[in-house]
């Protein structure tokens, strides 16, 4: 069955009428997904064999007064019987030359420590582990982090 890497636009949002289970992390709410792909940083790219998304990778391109543009990497997700099959790579891959023509010269991603799948795949990609602490918190009346 062959394979097509597309990009999402919000003109072709219809590509994500029928998704492969665990490809995203939940179900697709047309109108986010909508409003996040009008950002002319947001990148989403899919794979697609016989009109189902098997696979995605979503990115931002990050603008910085101080330092050139740069690529973060949002999510990446293959569905089961088409991983360790180039999936991951070719949208990753996808990525990164969108980012290239728009100007960003580097990019990164957040691996939790005990994704080691995750962490295979961007090491084997060259990709350098820098250690990193992440702070998260609630935007709100309370103050605290999430739980």
């Amino acid at each position: 069955m062959p394979l097509a890497i597309r990009q999402v636009t919000p003109a072709t949002l219809g590509l994500l009428d029928r998704v492969a289970d665990d490809v995203f992390d939940a179900a697709i709410d047309r109108q986010r997904a909508a409003l996040w792909l009008a950002s002319p940083r947001a990148l989403l790219v899919v794979a697609v064999a016989d009109g189902l998304v098997v696979g995605q990778a979503a990115g931002m391109i990050l603008h910085h007064a101080d330092q050139p543009d740069e690529l973060y990497i949002d999510n990446l997700g293959v569905a089961p019987d088409w991983q360790r099959r180039g999936v991951g790579s070719a949208l990753v891959d996808a990525l990164v030359r969108q980012a290239a023509t728009a100007g960003c010269r580097n990019y990164w991603v957040l691996a939790e420590p005990g994704n080691a799948v995750a962490r295979a795949f961007y090491a084997a990609r060259g990709l350098i582990a820098e250690p990193a602490l992440l702070y998260a918190g609630v935007i709100g009346p309370t103050r605290s982090a999430p739980e």
